[in-house]
Parts: structure tokens; sequence; C-alpha cells
């Protein structure tokens, strides 16, 4: 088995946030929060979509009682920023938040790693947590302990059987596999799942296979979060046409939180950075997280000048 640790995805893309500056922007969503309870009104929806990227603000907020059950809907409405918001008050928020995370096969292995790690009681029974995978074979393989794993033989015979199922045993099947073979009905289960495109691609890749066995599963890609991990992981080096390079960084530049994440991770700095920070500016215009860019990249330009 040569998938990838869970370790090695971004769920919640930070770099954007870890300025100073970010402190008075979580008082001033604070204050909106304030503000609307005063007034006897929703909370707007530009400061729910902003609320999103603060999940620990977020959680502080729902244990003083400042954020009702409509408003948790609202803003926690994925589960990235609903497993962070629980885990800033786990104990208190679990009856709250757990269950709605539980429903997302990520979100249920988020949780069983974090428990692990920390050592916290957990809210409900480990075995009920797994029970809640669903038909993710990859998720339960990566989570059960070593010893008690089936080989991978097994898992290869398990994987060639049922590869068409779900894009979780699609992707089982290729990374058991030393040299798969993708038809036309695979890619399409595969492509269902852009989680599941993006690491069977990426292994492909690994493995140093034709570029046109593998292109295709990542060619359509709209999810910012995963066009970021093909840009970080697979792009570099890989020569992929200019066209599918060039419509995956646009798909990342839609989403500024996204973007600076690949610009730290790729090292990119000083012309080229301003180039695709323009193109970014474009794509992302209207985007909640305008403010936090122009800081950004102002305080990029001050330290490039520094260094100058």
């Amino acid at each position: 088995m040569n998938g990838l640790a869970f370790e090695h995805y971004v769920d919640q893309p930070w770099l954007l946030f870890q300025l100073g500056h970010t402190e008075l922007l979580q008082t001033k969503l604070r204050n909106s929060v304030e503000e609307a309870i005063d007034a006897r009104r929703q909370i707007d929806d530009l400061t729910v979509a902003r609320l999103r990227w603060y999940p620990s603000l977020v959680g502080g907020l729902i244990m003083e009682g400042l954020i009702t059950a409509p408003d948790i809907e609202r803003i926690l409405n994925n589960p990235v920023s609903r497993f962070y918001a629980l885990a800033s008050h786990y104990e208190a928020l679990a009856p709250v938040l757990e269950s709605k995370l539980l429903v997302d096969p990520e979100g249920v292995e988020r949780m069983v790693r974090w428990l692990r790690y920390k050592k916290y009681k957990p809210f409900r029974d480990e075995r009920e947590y797994m029970a809640m995978l669903g038909d993710d074979p990859n998720r339960q393989y990566r989570l059960t302990p070593p010893a008690e794993r089936i080989s991978p033989e097994q898992v290869k015979a398990e994987a060639e059987k049922r590869k068409y199922q779900s894009a979780a045993w699609a992707y089982l099947f290729v990374s058991s596999s030393q040299d798969p073979l993708l038809d036309s009905s695979l890619l399409s289960v595969l492509k269902s799942n852009e989680e599941y495109a993006y690491l069977s691609a990426y292994i492909l890749r690994r493995r140093n296979l034709e570029m046109s066995r593998w292109v295709e599963l990542v060619s359509e890609i709209r999810n910012p979060r995963w066009a970021f991990h093909v840009m970080r992981d697979i792009e570099p080096g890989g020569a992929m046409p200019i066209g599918i390079r060039s419509r995956l960084l646009r798909c990342v530049h839609t989403s500024p939180p996204w973007a600076v994440q690949l610009w730290v991770s790729r090292g990119w700095r000083g012309e080229h950075l301003g180039l695709v920070s323009c193109e970014c500016g474009l794509l992302s215009a209207g985007h909640e997280c305008e403010i936090e860019l122009s800081a950004w990249l102002r305080l990029a330009k001050l330290n490039a000048g520094r260094k100058s």
C-alpha cells in the first residue's frame, strides 16, 4: 500500500491568517456578531462567510452564547470549519457540533485521529466512529491499527473486485496495483471524487508513468483545495499541458487563502508573485478574504524590499 498519509493533506489554508492584523479583524467580526444580536437581526452573509475562516473564534462565540443554532448551521456549513470550531472546546461543544461533522468520511477520519492524538475521552465509542466511515475502505484501512489490518494481497484482491463501486474502492485498486489499467469507466468513477482523483494521479505520477495515463484525472478539478494539491504535488516538474496547468492555477486563484498557501509552498516571490497575485486579485474579486489578501501582499512587498 503506497498511498499518502492523511497528514499530507492541507485541510485548512492557514498561512493567510497568521499575520498580526488578523487579531484586529477577529475583533471586528466579534463586534459584527454582537451588533446583530443587539439589533435582533440575523448575522449578515458577508460576516457569516468570513467567520468560516476563523473557526476557533466561532467556537468561542458559541461557548459565550453569541451564536445560536440557526447561525451555527449557516457558518459551519462544511466539515473542516465545523471540526476546528469543535476542536477549540471539544468537551463542551461535542453534543452540539459533532453529529453534523460525522456525516462526512473525511470528517470522521479527522475526528478519530485528533481524539487519538489528544487522548481525549471521546463523545462516542470509537467503534461508532469507525462504523460512520461508510464504504470508504481507504480510510478504514488507514485508521485500523497495523496489527489488525488485512494483508496487502487481500486488499488488492478485494479492490480488483469492487473498483467500480466507488471512488474510494477505485483509488484502493490504483494504489495496490503496480501498473493499473484505467479504462474510461474507472476514470469516470475516480473523477467523481476530486480527493481520490488527485491521490490516484499523484501515485501514478510518482511511478513515472506517462502523463497520458493520469492527467485526465486532474484536468477538470474545480475545488480550489484539490487544485492546490495538484499544483503543489503533481505539477512541479510534471510538464502538464499548459491549458490544464493554467486552468488549475486559475481555480486556486479564485480563493485567496488557497492561493497564498500555494505561493508559499512553491516559494514564488518577486516578479512571479506579482504576476500571479494580479490574476488572483481579478479572479477573486468580491471574495470574503480580500482584506486579508491585501494585507498579506503588502507585507510580502515590504519584506521583499528589506531583502533587496
